[in-house]
């Protein structure tokens, strides 16, 4: 009778599967901060594209009440009476009525916070909306090249940039340009 012996694994081999293990984990782990910073991003879009929406929705709605005020008036500013960078303008924020948006004293300046609660701020932005006239317009039927003051008179464009997050610098912050065209009723 031949007595079996067993083979166990030697010290080398349990170090270089340690080893091998330990690499594959590593590598793995260092997705992690890829896979967040991603999901971080996509998350502060979901956000820029929902504010944008709700900016759009408020200045259709309010343009339409008061036309005069509001787009042929001076709510609604031409880019070039826009600061640059609106952290200074946002000293004395008003609410606006929507969510998490506040009106800075500043016209066409606006900056907005959003949380998932217990004051923990997953996104905050500032908001500029500004006017642009229109090229063209069918006016009664006519397709028709309108000046600066008469443009005002029928329709607007209407640009919305949000950059975020807020608490960077202007030049360190993300920006996303939206534009629309709002008419009188």
């Amino acid at each position: 009778m031949t007595k079996s012996i067993k083979k166990f694994f030697n010290m080398v081999e349990v170090t270089l599967a340690i080893a091998v293990v330990g690499i594959g984990i590593a590598g793995i782990m260092s997705l992690f901060p890829v896979a967040v910073s991603a999901s971080r991003d996509a998350i502060a879009d979901n956000y820029a594209a929902d504010t944008a929406d709700q900016m759009i929705a408020y200045i259709s709605i309010i343009s339409k009440a008061d036309w005069a005020t509001f787009i042929a008036g001076s709510s609604v500013p031409d880019e070039s009476s826009i600061p640059s960078d609106p952290i200074s303008s946002l000293a004395c924020a008003t609410d606006t009525g929507l969510e998490n948006i506040k009106a800075s004293g500043t016209s066409g300046i606006f900056k907005i916070t959003q949380g998932s609660g217990n004051g923990i701020v997953d996104f905050s932005a500032f908001i500029k909306v500004w006017r642009t006239q229109l090229p063209q317009m069918n006016i009664a039927g006519q397709v028709t090249n309108v000046g600066w003051d008469s443009t005002f008179l029928y329709g607007s464009g209407v640009h919305i940039e949000i950059s975020y997050p807020a608490e960077a610098p202007a030049a360190g912050r993300k920006k996303i340009n939206y534009y629309f065209e709002v008419f009188k009723n």
